[in-house]
């Protein structure tokens, strides 16, 4: 019995699908590479391939380029599961934890905090706004795990990235420096000021995903469910809210207004806010609501490892991916520099030249950027259906675009930052 050599084996393997233009071994038969044209679907491709060269330790890769069809035959040992990091998923966590609890505390404290101590005395009234946004974050978070054990794939802890305040970052610096630059510093603060605490979480693979349709199945499963959440919170807390005119002698907090916030108070007062000087007071509720379909706008932007970036890359593969990070480059660097005052439409008195937390967000995307991890098969389409819940999924992004999240309006200020 003569033996046969595995490249042999794994050529013959190939020839069943493939109408093979050429075929290259790799170093110690570690990676061989055939290039041609599928002679069969590209999913009923790869469940042969997947089974056949599972028999010889190999795991199969195909993905499609401008010159044909291409498979991997990849050694198996290389697929193996990735390391986890369960002790940094726990001390981001933790930081995440203790900041949301905060700033539930500043949102439902019944009186200034003046130290400490205040925190823990109020530590209850801050179950509303942080146990919302927890909730809103363990939603997406589970959505995603249970879509990736259907499609047995091997995912990391969620690693969530707490976000301190901005305000006290940039104030830091002038506050010695006298009055002035105080002022100047806090100008710019209360054009980029992000006080809801947490960026969400982002996951590893740590094995491949068999297709695009998996990981645009995982973002799909996480941004509904996280959307879900907020908007009963947001409709509950609304109910609980008044319309009132805006007394602009008082310092106050205006949250952000996207085209889909906006329809729900029409929905809910009937008119069209904000407008004519007046809207809506949003309860404790209503407002981690709206941060929960803001940490939903974030993460539906198509850049990287985003949710939005999965929908886009699952959309149009390795294209989509180029024109995300473009648009969203473009967009954020932007929205940091020109005239964006129509966001208030009427309601404010001021021109508001930028809103610098873009280029935070911007930073950080960049920063912890990974782009979509190699799938096995990325030849397979997403199918009709897919397609539309993907087109769905941007749309959906529109209307929650919010170009000035927040904007702190300070009533004693010499004069509006412009």
């Amino acid at each position: 019995m003569t033996e046969v050599e595995p490249s042999s084996a794994m050529r013959d393997i190939i020839a069943e699908v493939m109408d093979i233009e050429d075929f290259v071994l790799g170093p110690s038969q570690a990676t061989l590479r055939a290039r041609g044209e599928l002679t069969v679907p590209s999913e009923e491709a790869f469940d042969l391939l997947e089974s056949r060269l599972a028999e010889l330790d190999h795991t199969p890769i195909m993905y499609r380029e401008a010159d044909g069809d291409h498979i991997l035959a990849v050694e198996s040992e290389v697929m193996a599961p990735t390391r986890a990091l369960p002790w940094l998923s726990g001390i981001l966590l933790l930081f995440t934890l203790v900041r949301v609890i905060q700033l539930g505390v500043q949102q439902d404290a019944p009186g200034p905090l003046a130290g400490p101590l205040d925190y823990f005395r109020n530590i209850t009234a801050a179950l509303t706004f942080s146990g919302v946004v927890l909730g809103v974050l363990l939603a997406r978070e589970v959505a995603r795990f249970l879509v990736a054990r259907r499609h047995r794939l091997e995912i990391s802890l969620p690693y969530f990235i707490p976000l301190p305040g901005l305000t006290s970052i940039f104030l830091a610096p002038f506050i010695f420096l006298g009055e002035r630059a105080a002022f100047f510093a806090l100008g710019i603060a209360t054009r980029s000021v992000m006080p809801w605490g947490t960026l969400g979480g982002i996951v590893a693979q740590r094995t491949p995903a068999r297709d695009r349709r998996t990981v645009f199945d995982m973002a799909v499963a996480a941004t509904l469910a996280g959307f879900l959440v907020s908007l009963i919170a947001l409709v509950a807390g609304l109910l609980q809210s008044e319309v009132m005119t805006i007394d602009f002698s008082q310092a106050f907090l205006l949250e952000g207004q996207s085209l889909g916030y906006r329809l729900v108070k029409l929905a809910i007062f009937g008119q069209w806010l904000p407008g004519g000087g007046d809207d809506v007071f949003i309860s404790t509720l209503a407002m981690a609501g709206w941060t929960g379909l803001l940490l939903t706008m974030l993460h539906l932007m198509p850049y990287g490892s985003l949710d939005g970036g999965h929908i886009v890359y699952g959309l149009a593969g390795q294209r989509g991916i180029a024109w995300g990070r473009r648009t969203v480059v473009v967009a954020l660097v932007l929205l940091s520099l020109v005239d964006v005052s129509a966001y208030g439409l009427g309601l404010l008195p001021v021109r508001i030249t930028g809103y610098l937390g873009w280029l935070l967000w911007l930073a950080i995307i960049v920063l912890f950027r990974r782009d979509n991890a190699q799938v096995l098969d990325e030849i397979t389409p997403l199918g009709t259906g897919r397609r539309i819940v993907g087109i769905l999924m941007l749309v959906l992004l529109v209307l929650l675009f919010t170009p000035v999240p927040f904007l702190a309006w300070q009533a004693l200020r010499p004069g509006p930052v412009v």
